[in-house]
């Protein structure tokens, strides 16, 4: 099977999605961005430019992404929080201020899932 489009831009043109995106100078916030979908955003917008905020509870799993995203030439950001406490919240972002200068963009991605009885 043929994908005559992949690494293209929609105009044809060699390229990928990060090629396409300049985030140069801004600052992403991700939530779990330290496994998982969050670290495959996390890497996105790496390779576009932006410095990165892991926001996470486990924080080897965090300093190993960090390495993995510096290597990009972007600065990283691993604070440990936990988004079920506000006040974790709270200091994160105060913390990711004083790291990083600003945040531009939150994905949120980190959460949790219980299951219960639908009826």
């Amino acid at each position: 099977m043929e994908f005559p489009l992949a690494g293209r831009t929609a105009s044809g043109r060699p390229g990928s999605a990060a090629t396409r995106f300049d985030l140069s100078g801004r600052v992403v916030v991700v939530t779990g961005g330290n496994g998982g979908i969050g670290l495959g955003l996390a890497r996105g917008v790496a390779k576009a430019g932006a410095d990165v905020a892991i926001w996470a509870r486990d924080a080897a799993k965090s300093e190993a992404a960090k390495a993995e995203l510096e290597g990009h030439g972007v600065r990283v950001a691993t604070l440990t929080c936990d988004v079920a406490d506000p006040d974790a919240i709270v200091r994160a972002t105060a913390e990711t201020v004083e790291q990083l200068g600003r945040i531009d963009v939150g994905f949120a991605n980190a959460g949790f899932g219980a299951m219960t009885n639908s009826l």
